[in-house]
C-alpha cells in the first residue's frame, strides 16, 4: 500500500492542487481520511508555522507514517488522529476540510458531513474528491443534507462551503 501511495503521490501532484484550491499561510486544515498524508504533509508547508493540518484516519499506520514523514521533513504543524467519524475536535475550528477520495468508503455519509460541519468555521469550505463516486450523485447528497453548497469545481475536485 505504501507502494502505491507514493506512486500516486507523484502522479497526483498534491503540492500543485492545493495552490489551485487555495491553501494559504496560516490556515488550519483537516485532512479527513489522510492515509498516508500524501496531502497532509503539502498541506502542513503552504499553511506554514501559523497554520495547522490535522489528519484523521481510521488505521493506526497511517498516524505513524505521517508522523514519521512529518518528523524527517521537520514539519511540526501536522497533528495526527485516530478517528471515525466522531473526531472529538472543538466545534468551528477549521478553515477547510479535505475529503480526498474516502467518501466512497463512509458508510454513514449524513453523519460525516454533520461532523465536518460542525467542525468548519462559519464560512469554511469544504474540498471534495470523489473518486469512486459520481459527481452528480455526490451533489446530490450534499444538497440533500442543506449544510453546504457547491461553489465551483477545480477539475475533479469539488468546493462546497458551509451554510449556517
Amino acid at each position: 500500500m505504501s507502494f502505491w501511495m507514493s506512486f500516486r503521490a507523484v502522479t497526483l501532484k498534491p503540492m500543485q492542487i492545493l495552490q489551485e484550491i487555495g491553501l494559504k499561510d496560516g490556515q488550519k486544515i483537516l485532512d479527513y481520511g489522510a492515509g498516508p498524508g500524501v496531502f497532509t504533509i503539502p498541506a502542513a508547508q503552504l499553511v506554514g508555522s501559523s497554520g495547522e493540518v490535522i489528519a484523521v484516519d481510521i488505521h493506526p499506520m497511517s498516524k505513524k507514517i505521517i508522523d514519521q514523514k512529518a518528523k524527517h521533513k521537520k514539519i511540526s504543524n501536522v497533528t495526527t488522529i485516530l478517528a471515525n467519524i466522531n473526531t472529538g475536535l472543538r466545534d468551528q475550528q477549521m478553515d477547510v476540510v479535505l475529503l480526498f477520495d474516502v467518501l466512497h468508503l463512509v458508510e454513514e455519509k449524513s453523519r460525516l458531513m454533520k461532523e465536518l460541519h460542525r467542525l468548519l468555521k462559519t464560512g469554511g469550505k469544504l474540498f471534495i474528491k470523489p473518486d469512486h463516486l459520481s459527481i452528480e450523485n455526490l451533489k446530490t447528497l450534499i444538497k440533500s443534507d442543506g449544510m453546504f453548497i457547491h461553489q465551483q469545481d477545480f477539475g475533479e475536485i469539488l468546493k462546497f462551503q458551509k451554510i449556517g
